[in-house]
Order: C-alpha cells, then sequence, then structure tokens
C-alpha cells in the first residue's frame, strides 16, 4: 500500500518509525525524509507522513509511532516527541492512550563510543492515535 497516493486501501492499523531529522540518511531520493536539509523542511514532510497515515485509517483505527527527543549538532534539543504530538493532532488524530517507553538497552548506539559531548537517547516513545471524532 502507498501512502503517498490518493487511491489507498483503508487499514485497522498503522505502524510508523519515521527517521528522526539529520541522524541516519535512508535513500538517495532527495523526497526522502531523512534527506530533509532543514528541520523546518523535515517538519513538513513529517506533518506530510503523519496526514497520509491519517488518511490510511478506517474508523476507529489506530496509527502507532515510535519516536524519540535527542539533542542535534547544530539545532540543539529536537522535542520529536512533541513535533509528533503537534502534527498528529494538526492531521485530524487525537491520542489513544498514555505513552508507551521503549528503552534502548542494547541498542547500537548505546554499543558506541563518542568522541563528542553528545549523549545518546536511551528511550523511544510509543505513541497510539487514532482519528479524532470516531
Amino acid at each position: 500500500m502507498s501512502l503517498a497516493g490518493a487511491e489507498c486501501s483503508r487499514n485497522g492499523k498503522v505502524d510508523g518509525h519515521p527517521p528522526y531529522f539529520r541522524q541516519k540518511l535512508y535513500a538517495v531520493d532527495p523526497r526522502d525524509l531523512s534527506r530533509a536539509k532543514t528541520l523546518d523542511d523535515f517538519l513538513v514532510r513529517y506533518a506530510q507522513f503523519l496526514r497520509n497515515c491519517a488518511k490510511a485509517l478506517e474508523p476507529n483505527g489506530k496509527l502507532a509511532v515510535l519516536m524519540g527527543d535527542y539533542s542535534d549538532r547544530r539545532e540543539g534539543f529536537v522535542p520529536l516527541v512533541y513535533w509528533t504530538k503537534h502534527l498528529a493532532m494538526a492531521a485530524g488524530l487525537r491520542q489513544h492512550c498514555t505513552d508507551i517507553v521503549r528503552f534502548s538497552h542494547g541498542a547500537s548506539s548505546s554499543k558506541k563510543t563518542y568522541t563528542s559531548s553528545f549523549i545518546p537517547g536511551l528511550h523511544d516513545i510509543c505513541m497510539i492515535f487514532e482519528l479524532a471524532g470516531e
């Protein structure tokens, strides 16, 4: 199913773990979310991703998004959990339940040695949304 297409089947559940801004490149296509040059550009693309997911949900369907906050070398602290909730609500979604914390013990970032003052995120947040008014 393509979330970018206007015609797509409706789903009871959509899971998303979108890339973080400027952490890892996933594709060479310049339209890919991981290729956003600025935080503002990332947020515009991220908002479109969430709107596409909302359109793909059937009534009473749920959207699960796994995302975390982190500190960027240029932007400073990037509160992606806040932005996820803000943009999801702007897309007509509401939070279905309390946040689910996923501790990242054993993740690749916890095994690396960093030469700067960067502190890797030790957890992500799974947020569950549903269509508002459903």
